[in-house]
């Protein structure tokens, strides 16, 4: 036995060696525990969204009267009647050029109408005109000062589209109303006509007469 030992000095020292050190490695990790490692999330950054752009929506603009192409016309934002009346071809040569007020801003639904010379403006608070534009004499059911109301018994189409909120179907209803039924006996009558009603009325009771 003892020359066993001898001849296998060197391996069993090589083993007890490699025992001793598992044992301490064991034992160190017994009184040190391992740390446990949490991993964060990073917080997302928050989220911007952008408002929508809007575009202007273009203005309706009556344009009648003495121009080369009277019709309705879609204008840009911050148009002018200059531009209105361009957007209708221009004055024509019978046209009263100083009654319009060129340098006007134009709005949504506003009627622009040219006179031509040597004729009166026409009734009722149409825009586009010049703030000295002459205005007919007062009379009828106490219109408003210097304006004469329209008599809707004789009123042509055209001159009952003038009104505010009359458009040229309702005129033409006007008319083709007293043809079917007679004249008017009262202003109040004209609310018999399909598409008139008591805040229309409103509107153009002191625009109007019957005689």
């Amino acid at each position: 036995m003892r020359a066993w030992f001898e001849r296998n000095r060197g391996h069993l020292a090589t083993f007890i060696a490699s025992v001793g050190v598992v044992g301490l490695l064991q034992w160190w990790g017994a009184q040190r525990p391992g740390v446990e490692l949490q991993l964060i999330e990073p917080t997302p950054a928050p989220t911007v969204t952008m408002a929508p752009t809007t575009t202007p929506a273009p203005l309706a603009v009556f344009v009648s009267g003495e121009v080369a192409h009277p019709d309705v016309y879609f204008l840009p934002p911050d148009s002018r009647v200059e531009d209105a009346l361009a957007a209708a071809g221009g004055l024509t040569a019978e046209a009263d050029p100083v009654i319009v007020n060129r340098a006007e801003g134009v709005s949504d639904g506003m009627h622009i109408h040219v006179p031509a010379r040597g004729t009166a403006p026409t009734p009722g608070p149409i825009t586009g005109t010049a703030p000295n534009a002459p205005r007919e004499e007062r009379g009828g059911n106490g219109g408003a000062p210097g304006i004469r109301p329209i008599n809707i018994n004789t009123a042509s189409p055209e001159e009952l589209d003038q009104l505010p909120g009359i458009g040229p179907v309702i005129a033409q209803r006007i008319v083709d109303y007293r043809t079917a039924n007679g004249p008017f006996h009262s202003i109040d009558e004209v609310k018999l006509v399909t598409g008139i009603g008591d805040k229309l009325f409103t509107k153009i009771k002191d625009l109007i007469m019957v005689k």
